[in-house]
């Protein structure tokens, strides 16, 4: 039906197309990753009935809507200066604290982009880590699950702070994916969304972004990447030019293809 879908659109000149697919139906996914370079598309996943109407209404209801708070693009590596305004975007860095940090994702903002290192699980911010287990989602996973998941979630054992998972909650040293509020969020890191391997796609920071209420339009990649924020800055000046959201994701495929760069395939 996928392909259905996708041959359609392509054979009537769509301007864009929006699918709903189930969040486990991996051959959809990689359908609409090799169809990205023909046309701006977009997905609402779900893993149920319920799930799939909620991410639906989010999506109605958040496309009439609009922050307007600063474009941030948050690149934990820079530690040169707290925070550089280039190009109309603010380029914050990994000098601040974990409650800075907090802060910083927790408000609203209209644009937003993190580049920087994942396993899908968590991701580097240079003080502090985007944890999925802070998130909830332990408490929802059966053993096989766990068992083919990141050790952290099989142990009390954070290994980027070295400590029991419960102590780096307690010192504010992992912050929850829920936090992030932003009208579009790109997510550049590796393992965005995970199609497969050691990390369960529900336990991942990709399901429980798909799910925020407070995200409109999530952008990421799959596999291993490497982190550019120019990415980001070119998206955008995009965007703030009038682009949709699906034609700038629909660019960024045409130039990682144009590079032979296979990694860099973005999702909508």
């Amino acid at each position: 039906e996928t392909n259905d879908a996708l041959d359609w659109a392509i054979q009537h000149r769509a301007r864009s197309l929006l699918l709903v697919l189930s969040i486990g139906d991996t051959t959809s996914i990689i359908t609409v990753l090799n169809t990205a370079l023909r046309i701006p598309l977009g997905v609402i996943y779900g893993d149920d009935e319920i799930e799939l109407e909620w991410n639906a209404l989010k999506t109605l209801i958040g496309s009439s809507q609009s922050h307007d708070g600063p474009d941030i693009v948050l690149h934990p590596t820079w530690k040169s200066a707290k925070a550089t305004r280039a190009s109309g975007t603010v380029l914050v860095t990994g000098s601040h604290t974990p409650a800075e940090l907090a802060t910083i994702l927790a408000a609203p903002k209209r644009l937003f982009a993190i580049c920087s290192h994942s396993d899908g699980a968590s991701t580097f911010l240079g003080t502090a880590n985007l944890c999925a287990r802070v998130a909830g989602q332990p408490d929802k996973v059966n053993r096989k699950e766990r068992a083919d998941s990141l050790t952290c979630f099989n142990e009390d054992h954070c290994p980027r702070f070295k400590l029991s998972v419960s102590e780096a909650d307690q010192q504010g040293l992992l912050l929850s994916p829920e936090i992030i509020s932003a009208d579009v969020f790109l997510n550049l890191v590796c393992f965005g969304f995970p199609l497969g391997g050691a990390l369960a796609r529900d336990l991942s920071l990709g399901r429980a972004f798909l799910n925020s209420g407070l995200i409109r339009s999530f952008v990421t990649t799959i596999g291993t990447v490497d982190v550019d924020s120019s990415v980001a800055f070119r998206a955008f000046l995009a965007l703030r030019s009038g682009w949709t959201v699906g034609a700038c994701v629909l660019q960024l495929n045409k130039e990682a293809h144009a590079r032979n760069d296979s990694s860099f395939q973005y999702i909508l």
